[in-house]
């Protein structure tokens, strides 16, 4: 295996460890109102108040509380915000599996795909059910990390990497 590539394996591993001991940030609530206003509110600071704290306009505090609530508030905002709080932003992807398990699958996916533009490219029957292929041609692009793993909708080019 590649010095590179052996690298990156690695990476994965100790990003999996981090990301699955912290299981509580997984189940973190959710408000309906959104964080901002739930915490305001919860520390009986006006929304005039907290323009104020920020530096910005009272309605730009109502603008970032819908934002919140809509999904479209920046994390600058978030974080500008929070810090007039006294709160810290914490912001996180959190994968609803291990790494390993993503890019196997992936490429249990990818591979399947492969096997069966070349059956049908060759005229024979589709190779859906070879899984031993399939599983060594997964494996393969797993240990190389192969580009055509995420190319758009499982598009796979006939070039390697």
């Amino acid at each position: 295996m590649r010095s590179k590539t052996f690298h990156l394996h690695l990476r994965r591993r100790q990003l999996d460890q981090k990301l699955s001991s912290p299981t509580k940030l997984a189940e973190a609530p959710t408000f309906k109102r959104g964080f901002v206003r739930e915490i305001r509110e919860a520390l009986g600071i006006s929304s005039t108040q907290l323009a104020r704290l920020v530096g910005v306009s009272q309605p730009a505090i109502v603008k970032l509380e819908k934002g919140e609530r809509d999904g479209t508030v920046s994390l600058n905002t978030l974080a500008k915000v929070a810090e007039a709080l006294d709160c810290k932003l914490v912001y996180a992807l959190v994968p609803n599996s291990s790494l390993d398990d993503i890019l196997q699958a992936r490429a249990r996916e990818v591979a399947a795909g492969i096997m069966e533009k070349i059956s049908l490219a060759d005229g024979a029957e589709p190779v859906g059910e070879n899984v031993q292929l399939i599983d060594g041609i997964a494996s393969e692009m797993v240990r190389n990390l192969d580009k055509r793993l995420w190319d758009d909708r499982g598009e796979v080019s006939r070039t390697r990497k």
